[in-house]
């Protein structure tokens, strides 16, 4: 799984940086990457005076259509290059580089009340939750039951990553596919 990022086309930067003007910086990003893109913009903000980043998160997919429709972005970053090369073919991005790579995994509320194991028979009858697959979390599921050559039954397909683990932190749901970086942010929970 990786992801990739790429210069949006439109360039919605306003102002132009001269004479103490401020500048904006508009980046699009996947759902999954809100907490290290916060911090990498309060960082590139304190390096780069005048220049003032706004964030917009959502899922890929999303994010890619209102590219489409003409919102204005000057970065996007989406959770897989599948979802890059979709904005790429449609001309809103140009400039596409994988930046990082990401693995899916299981994850439980806490305490592990279903007593799920992992991808095997302990699912059986539980509340599973994935992304749908149209979305980068829900296409690399999909491709992890064909490589354990499992064949999953979700309760629920989401849109997002965050919504996944949100069900599952809230006991709506025994397990959930997600990456792991989110299961690192949901802690103990």
């Amino acid at each position: 799984m990786g992801l990739a990022a790429g210069l949006a086309a439109c360039g919605a930067g306003d102002g132009d940086g001269e004479d103490g003007d401020e500048r904006t910086l508009t980046v699009f990003a996947a759902a999954s990457l809100q907490k290290p893109f916060e911090a990498i913009a309060e960082r590139f903000e304190e390096d780069n005076p005048g220049v003032d980043v706004v964030l917009s998160f959502d899922g890929s997919q999303s994010l890619v259509d209102q590219l489409g429709a003409g919102a204005p972005a000057d970065v996007l970053a989406t959770a897989d290059a599948r979802t890059m090369s979709r904005a790429e073919d449609a001309g809103t991005v140009r400039v596409p580089q994988e930046f990082a790579t990401n693995t899916l995994t299981l994850i439980m509320p806490a305490g592990n009340p279903a007593g799920v194991t992992g991808l095997d028979s302990s699912l059986d009858g539980e509340k599973l939750v994935v992304c749908a697959p149209e979305v980068p979390c829900g296409a690399a599921t999909e491709q992890l039951e064909a490589n354990a050559g499992v064949e999953l039954a979700p309760v629920s397909e989401e849109s997002k990553v965050s919504d996944v683990r949100g069900k599952v932190e809230s006991g709506q749901a025994d397990a959930g596919i997600v990456y792991r970086t989110d299961a690192a942010a949901a802690g103990d929970r």
